[in-house]
């Protein structure tokens, strides 16, 4: 499976169009899309959701965006790759509920002395909430990433995603922003 995140700031459209929103920040949304194969990625910039994603952000519709695409990696994956591998993934955490506020959990359990050593190896954490609860944390490398699942207390029905990420770009930062020259994912 193949993931594209993006996370945009809205400035003039309902907060909740992408199905996720953040509970601590108006009009900050979510929109993960998934595509079974490499060649069905390779048509993202052609696809309807990303040439809106891009007209909107013309139009100032979006303060800003944040596009983030590549394979998710799973304990195969993980084998044929190595460990020290230190590409960026992000962590996909859904869950039914969580019981106290989201913020609270999430933050506390990264204050935690268990996880006070790989803490310094989180690029971000964000909390969102639609149809499930969604927590988004970047890694700095699989390995880090892999470490904090094992510290997180898992519940029934709960759904863990791990996505190395091939490309990343924003509305001011375009470099990987797909294109015929940068290739297909």
């Amino acid at each position: 499976m193949y993931y594209a995140i993006l996370k945009a700031r809205k400035l003039k459209e309902k907060p909740n169009e992408t199905g996720f929103a953040s509970p601590h920040i108006n009009h900050l949304g979510v929109l993960i899309s998934i595509w079974e194969d490499v060649d069905a990625i390779s048509r993202w910039r052609n696809q309807a959701t990303h040439l809106r994603i891009q007209q909107k952000a013309n139009q100032d519709v979006y303060d800003d965006y944040r596009v983030r695409v590549g394979p998710e990696l799973d304990n195969a994956t993980s084998r044929e790759t190595s460990l020290d591998d230190t590409s960026p993934v992000v962590l996909l955490y859904y869950r039914e509920s969580l019981e106290t506020t989201p913020k609270d959990d999430t933050t506390s359990l990264l204050e935690s002395t268990v996880a006070n050593g790989i803490q310094s190896h989180l690029l971000s954490s964000s909390v969102y909430l639609g149809p499930r609860t969604l927590w988004i944390s970047s890694w700095q490398s699989e390995k880090v990433a892999r470490q904090f699942t094992s510290l997180l207390s898992r519940i029934q029905n709960d759904d863990l995603k791990i996505v190395r990420t091939q490309r990343d770009y924003t509305k001011s930062r375009r470099n990987d922003t797909p294109s015929e020259k940068a290739g297909s994912l």
